[in-house]
């Protein structure tokens, strides 16, 4: 199903106890301004719940761009009354885009992750300054992983990709 903006707590429950997976669009969501979805909540009922760009109503067919949205969006909803806490940091909607986006689709145990026995379909990226801004008199010593893989969701494109992998080969090299 995609957006689901209008169910109740009792529809969430009846969803999960279904199987039914929700295709979280947050920019259409916002730009349509026909209802905020709760993803914390609908994740917390156990729906099953992936990110979507749904282009026709928003303008960047970019996942990287759906984990934005979907960060911002949380924060509107967390300030609107009637919400409990709604925040969605970074890793969990990268994890909503990848992981849960496979178990929407039922394809969790074959791919939105790196574990023995998946398909290997991942990115080689680059930190290296150029794209984004960064500030090394900030930082007291080399990044981490952490904040590289933050700077990336938050910041980062595809002029970042060095290397695209599916199922396992290389499918595209940048110049």
């Amino acid at each position: 199903m995609a957006h689901c903006v209008h169910l109740n707590q009792d529809e969430l429950t009846l969803c999960a106890q279904r199987g039914s997976g929700i295709a979280h669009c947050p920019l259409s969501n916002f730009l349509l301004t026909v209802g905020d979805f709760p993803l914390r909540r609908a994740q917390a009922a156990g729906v099953r719940v992936g990110l979507g760009t749904d282009v026709a109503a928003g303008c960047s067919p970019s996942m990287l761009m759906a984990c934005r949205h979907a960060v911002t969006m949380s924060k509107v909803l967390s300030r609107i009354e009637g919400f409990e806490s709604t925040e969605v940091d970074f890793k969990l909607a990268f994890w909503t885009a990848t992981l849960g986006g496979a178990a929407v689709i039922g394809l969790e145990d074959h791919l939105g992750s790196f574990g023995l026995g998946k398909q290997f379909d991942a990115l080689l990226v680059s930190s290296a300054p150029g794209v984004y801004d960064i500030f090394p008199e900030t930082e007291a010593g080399p990044s981490s992983l952490k904040t590289d893989f933050e700077r990336f969701v938050n910041l980062g494109d595809d002029r970042n990709v060095r290397q695209v992998y599916v199922r396992g080969r290389l499918v595209h090299t940048a110049p």
